[in-house]
């Protein structure tokens, strides 16, 4: 095992930064692409006995690679697709990714090439077309400076995008035919009402289409905005703060993502602590105003009162499409926890977790993003260190490993990735909290196919 250290400019703490595994632990599948530092995962719907995809951004390879996924959940590597290779372009430092309704077309955000992009998707083959890119600050274009979340109206005629940098969240509309956008408004934290999207990151639409939220990072807030259908705009109603002693569990917010019956919005969170108080907070949701009220919140257990082991460093957070489980992908816990979901209250229960080295589980150093097969059979989680896609099977809720799929850096191509970005400044910064980690800088380097980075504009996004 390789480890990267990197020394805080402040007090010159130690800070593991990552871990990489030797190179004997190979998956057993096929070599794939375009997985260095994998933070992103989507995948398509069945319709009608098309064959359906996974994609996968790799946001320290600039790419997004494509999986067929086989009927028993299996995957089959298809291609990868680089920024500035073969007419693509916005990929670079890819944040997140987004798959319209309809299954057609595919939206990147890349946060240092401060876009948002448009890929064409073939439902037969799941091989990408690159059709549009639109850029902060040109042709009238505001709030993609270090783009970093994205999310697509159900109804197909909106996509939003956040910018943690600047506070904002830029709206477009959307062609259902050609996938193409346009850009209609901005919102900027504290401008014309908005509060609660200081360091804005995750963002979510309602699946009725009539609220969209938004995580506040650097407030630790989120956000509520109602969302006009004729038009896409979004109205300010309403922001839920951590509270006094973060009694909402907001503190770091990460992921957020509201239940399938609309009755309940979830937000992972990764606290203070070097994320050792993370927490998953839920939420009763108004179907009519969108509005939010504090139900619960559970905590990583080695904080006092908390009930979850291992969720070290909670980033994402979804929901079964059947309502009956919840998910969070814990960076340092090396995980995913899982949670029982009551029908009615949207109460979380049960807490069970499955985790690197246990039962057979591998590919999962620093778990970072999974979605649940939108059939509810397979879960599927990418991990920014083991630079994998794990397949889980789900069965009543729970996970069984199945499968790992990756390629193995070697140390040269480790080492010559790791000393490429290490001057990358990261903090950790929250409301009411001193800075974790000043900018880092190598203090020992072996090789790693991945190391801890944050984004560089004040947010919590460690991973």
């Amino acid at each position: 095992m390789l480890q990267y250290w990197s020394k805080s400019m402040a007090g010159g703490l130690l800070c593991l930064a990552a871990v990489s595994l030797s190179a004997t632990a190979q998956a057993t599948s096929m070599p794939v692409e375009g997985l260095n530092g994998a933070i992103s995962v989507v995948m398509s719907k069945d319709t009608g006995g098309a064959k359906r995809h996974l994609y996968v951004a790799g946001r320290d390879d600039n790419a997004i690679s494509v999986f067929e996924v086989k009927a028993d959940g299996s995957l089959a590597f298809v291609r990868a697709y680089y920024d500035g290779k073969d007419g693509v372009d916005g990929l670079s430092y890819v944040s997140e990714i987004a798959l319209s309704p309809d299954n057609q077309y595919l939206y990147a955000v890349g946060r240092l090439a401060n876009a948002i992009s448009v890929f064409h998707r073939d439902a037969a083959t799941g091989a990408l077309t690159f059709v549009q890119i639109l850029k902060n600050g040109m042709d009238g274009v505001d709030g993609l400076h270090e783009a970093s979340g994205v999310a697509i109206s159900p109804d197909g005629k909106n996509v939003y995008a956040t910018a943690g940098h600047d506070s904002k969240v830029s709206i477009f509309s959307r062609d259902a035919a050609s996938g193409r956008l346009t850009y209609t408004s901005v919102l900027e934290n504290g401008q014309n009402g908005v509060q609660g999207i200081g360091g804005s990151f995750p963002v979510t639409v309602s699946p009725d289409g009539k609220s969209v939220y938004v995580g506040g990072g650097t407030e630790s807030t989120i956000a509520v905005f109602a969302r006009d259908a004729a038009t896409g705009a979004l109205h300010f109603s309403q922001v839920m703060e951590a509270g006094t002693n973060n009694e909402h569990g907001l503190v770091g917010i990460s992921g957020l993502t509201v239940s399938p019956d609309g009755l309940n919005v979830y937000a992972a969170s990764w606290g203070t602590d070097l994320g050792l108080d993370s927490t998953v907070a839920v939420f009763s949701r108004n179907p009519d105003t969108g509005e939010l009220g504090f139900v619960e919140t559970h905590a990583n257990k080695t904080q006092a009162g908390g009930d979850v082991p291992g969720m070290w460093g909670a980033l994402a957070v979804k929901v079964s499409p059947d309502g009956g489980n919840v998910y969070v992908s814990a960076l340092y816990g090396n995980e995913i926890a899982v949670f029982d979901r009551a029908a009615g209250t949207g109460a979380l229960s049960n807490p069970k977790a499955v985790k690197q080295g246990k039962d057979g589980v591998d590919g999962m150093t620093y778990a970072r993003d999974m979605v649940v097969e939108p059939e509810g059979g397979n879960v599927y989680a990418v991990s920014r260190v083991d630079n994998a896609v794990v397949w889980f099977k789900r069965n009543g809720g729970a996970l069984a490993f199945g499968d790992q799929y990756r390629k193995p850096i070697g140390s040269a191509e480790g080492a010559q990735k790791l000393l490429a970005n290490t001057d990358d400044a990261f903090s950790a910064k929250v409301k009411g909290s001193a800075p974790l980690l000043g900018a880092g800088k190598p203090l020992m380097a072996a090789a790693s196919a991945s190391h801890r980075r944050g984004r560089g504009d004040g947010h919590l996004q460690l991973a």
